[in-house]
Order: C-alpha cells, then sequence, then structure tokens
C-alpha cells in the first residue's frame, strides 16, 4: 500500500511541474506576441 501512495505522490509532483511549465510557456508566449504584433497577421484592426 505504502508504493502505491508513493506512486500517487509522484505522479502529483509530475503534474505540478508540468502546470509550472505550460504557465512558462504561454506567459513567454503572449510576451512573445505583445513584443511582435506583427506575427498576428492581418488580424490586428489598424484605426
Amino acid at each position: 500500500m505504502a508504493e502505491f501512495a508513493e506512486l500517487i505522490k509522484y505522479v502529483n509532483e509530475q503534474r505540478s511541474d508540468d502546470q509550472l511549465f505550460y504557465v512558462y510557456q504561454l506567459n513567454k508566449l503572449q510576451q512573445d506576441i505583445c513584443a511582435q504584433p506583427e506575427l498576428m497577421g492581418s488580424g490586428n484592426i489598424k484605426e
């Protein structure tokens, strides 16, 4: 039973690490888009 508990603990730690990684990647992507608005192409509204 202890092995199963350790497995669950390990899986939860991995999931937490994955979530942090995805948050970092999404933030970096958002910053890149904001820094280079021309990447958005013709979707921009120009006044």
